[in-house]
């Protein structure tokens, strides 16, 4: 498996974003059934997980967040609100093409955008890789589109946890304030 993983991760933010990574993804998940011995049309999904290696699309993904985390220079950050927060949004390069949406450096900024916010506060480079790479294994993305579900899914978590811990404070003070 280390041996195809380092031919796959051979400049993947330039190929990785191409329709035809799809045929390289099969071959991966081949090698998997044949390991794990598995039949030829079982699911691969959690075995990757098991194994913890990445599939193609998160080692793509993985790659690209690296990628801006070592060059944030390179990237214009904006803060998408006034409050005082270490992560910030990068901004994305102007086109008049969507071709340009397809552009390594696109899918960079869009992949970083959809982090997790504890992920993109991170300053050590160590620390960010490691959170990464847990964050990728544990999604197992099949497809790009798979982990932008999963991390808006994230975000929406988090955001409803956040309001249950609101509401509960609110309330808490509330008993505290009748007594």
């Amino acid at each position: 498996i280390s041996v195809l993983f380092v031919f796959m991760r051979y400049g993947i933010i330039l190929w990785g974003s191409n329709s035809e990574t799809a045929k390289i993804f099969v071959i991966q998940k081949r090698i998997i059934r044949l390991i794990k011995k598995l039949q030829y049309r079982e699911s691969c999904r959690g075995h990757f997980k098991s194994f913890g290696i990445m599939t193609l699309p998160a080692l793509y993904i993985y790659e690209c967040l690296i990628f801006i985390f070592k060059h944030k220079s390179l990237f214009e950050m904006e803060k998408s609100h006034e409050y005082q927060t270490r992560s910030s949004d990068a901004k994305f390069p102007s086109h008049r093409l969507t071709l340009t949406e397809k552009n390594p450096v696109y899918m960079c900024v869009k992949f970083y955008n959809s982090l997790p916010e504890d992920i993109r506060a991170i300053e050590s480079q160590e620390t960010y890789k490691k959170s990464l790479k847990k964050l990728l294994i544990e999604l197992e993305p099949y497809s790009i589109n798979e982990f932008f579900s999963s991390t808006s899914l994230f975000t929406a978590v988090n955001i409803s946890i956040c309001l249950y811990i609101c509401n509960f404070i609110v309330l808490l003070r509330a008993g505290v304030d009748s007594t």
